[in-house]
């Protein structure tokens, strides 16, 4: 991973462990720290769009730890959350996996490698996310403001199929150009679309 491209939230109530945390990782990512649940929900109401991935520390924090990464599921679902276990509650960590709060489970004592290939995978999980969940936006949107529903069930199948992925294809390429200030290769990185297929719905678009 080259720079620092998604912001961390790590929680626990160690602060020696915050600290070894944040300087291990600092060069490959932006850190933010929190020692207690109270602290973690300030953060998240004020930098949530900022922060991809959250690792909770389940045997530092004490109480709430499965609860907090519940809340961020229900909150903020783009972000990816990480359990930090000692095994000290295993009927809990089931649930919590069961249930889906949790994304990835990290077992102490982890390591500097194993610990950065979980961060590592779980941004590439946050950009999946991400893009699900605005494509599910945008096709709620789409279906609200228009009579797409109507038009599309006077047609057969097959043809209401392939315009409606032209529909898609459009609307959404458009919303991500500008989100990407009209930047092709970033919208390329971060839409997943390769740059043939940019600059033809562009033309379709005359932009």
């Amino acid at each position: 991973m080259r720079g620092k491209h998604c912001s961390l939230l790590y929680v626990s109530g160690d602060k020696k462990a915050s600290r070894y945390f944040k300087r291990v990782f600092k060069e490959k990512f932006r850190i933010l720290t929190a020692t207690s649940v109270i602290e973690c929900r300030e953060v998240l109401r004020e930098k949530a769009e900022s922060v991809s991935v959250l690792i909770v520390d389940q045997g530092a924090l004490g109480i709430g730890p499965v609860r907090l990464l519940e809340e961020a599921k229900e909150k903020y679902a783009k972000i990816v959350r990480v359990l930090i276990t000692d095994n000290s509650s295993h009927e809990e960590l089931i649930t919590a996996i069961n249930s889906q709060q949790v994304d990835r489970v990290v077992e102490k004592p982890w390591t500097d490698q194993t610990m950065e290939a979980v961060l590592v995978e779980s941004e590439k999980l946050r950009l999946e996310r991400r893009v699900r969940v605005e494509s599910n936006d945008l096709l709620a949107t789409i279906f609200e403001e228009s009579n797409l529903q109507e038009w599309i069930a006077e047609l057969p199948f097959k043809e209401a199929k392939r315009k409606f992925a032209d529909v898609f294809e459009v609307i959404y390429l458009k919303n991500a150009l500008v989100r990407n200030k009209w930047n092709v290769s970033r919208t390329a990185i971060a839409s997943k679309i390769d740059r043939k297929t940019i600059q033809r719905i562009r033309g379709r678009l005359k932009i």
